[in-house]
């Protein structure tokens, strides 16, 4: 999507949760998060791959503040 919205409710996920993502063909990839949490802008480590893992990382600004970014990892299912 191309809404600036589209990671709006990011916070509501928890470990466990459904993540479907799918490609330019509408072929779904089912996830499960796995992690949530916080880190500091500089953080660049969390988007780096993770050996072992298929995995995704997604990524927002944490509200009201915008000073940190909130990260939800979710392992292929």
């Amino acid at each position: 999507t191309g809404s600036r919205l589209v990671f709006y409710n990011l916070d509501k996920l928890k470990e466990g949760d459904a993540v479907i993502l799918k490609d330019r063909s509408g072929t779904p990839y089912e996830y499960r998060v796995s992690e949530v949490f916080v880190v500091e802008p500089e953080a660049d480590w969390v988007v780096d791959p993770v050996r072992g893992r298929d995995m995704v990382t997604l990524q927002t600004c944490t509200f009201p503040d915008l000073l940190n970014r909130l990260i939800v990892r979710a392992d292929r299912a």
